[in-house]
């Protein structure tokens, strides 16, 4: 009679170096996440910039229009001159919704994009970063070119924030010199704008 013996076989791995390998590729990922997340929003940054100084243009064009065609009469710096998006020459979808974080007097004033609500303001359009239904971390801010605002803003945006997220995230897309509420490129020097 033959005993045949049960050999264990040496193919496969133990658990436990399952688990270490489960545990590093978690380490990996966790670290990979952070800067992936950065890199988007810095992206993401450069979208409101550019919303927010085609807007600015657009709305720049209306001012430059209205005053050829009415002249001194009409004031540019009158809060209530400000165009409403129907009037300006931007072809602008309505399929993200209303501004759900506008105030009543800007509805008119603002509209949606998958990450930004931009409202139009007398000399400036602000991007505010947005996420699902509530305010984001950073604003952009792009200044008017024609209107009489002080001559450092004019054209060139600044990263408003609103938390310490949102300035880290300003300093990461370029713009490094920081004050209490706002963060702009070297260009500006020390007179990053307050207001």
């Amino acid at each position: 009679m033959r005993f045949f013996s049960m050999k264990r076989s040496k193919a496969g791995f133990t658990l436990t170096e399952l688990m270490a390998v489960v545990i590093i590729v978690t380490i990996l990922a966790a670290l990979g996440l952070g800067s992936y997340r950065k890199a988007v929003e810095r992206t993401r940054i450069s979208d409101g910039v550019t919303v927010a100084s085609n807007m600015m243009g657009s709305v720049d064009r209306y001012y430059e229009e209205i005053v050829s065609t009415m002249g001194s009469e009409w004031t540019i710096t009158d809060p209530d001159n400000r165009p409403d998006v129907t009037k300006l020459d931007m072809a602008f979808d309505n399929r993200w919704g209303p501004c759900v974080n506008a105030t009543n007097d800007e509805q008119g004033y603002c509209i949606k994009t998958p990450y930004f609500e931009v409202v139009v303001f007398n000399g400036y359009t602000d991007a505010r970063r947005v996420k699902g239904n509530a305010l984001g971390d950073y604003t952009v801010r792009a200044y008017s070119e024609v209107l009489p605002s002080s001559p450092h803003q004019r054209g060139r945006p600044v990263c408003r924030f609103h938390n310490e997220g949102g300035r880290d995230i300003c300093i990461s897309a370029g713009y490094t010199t920081c004050n209490n509420v706002a963060c702009c490129d070297a260009s500006y020097g020390n007179n990053c704008p307050t207001d």
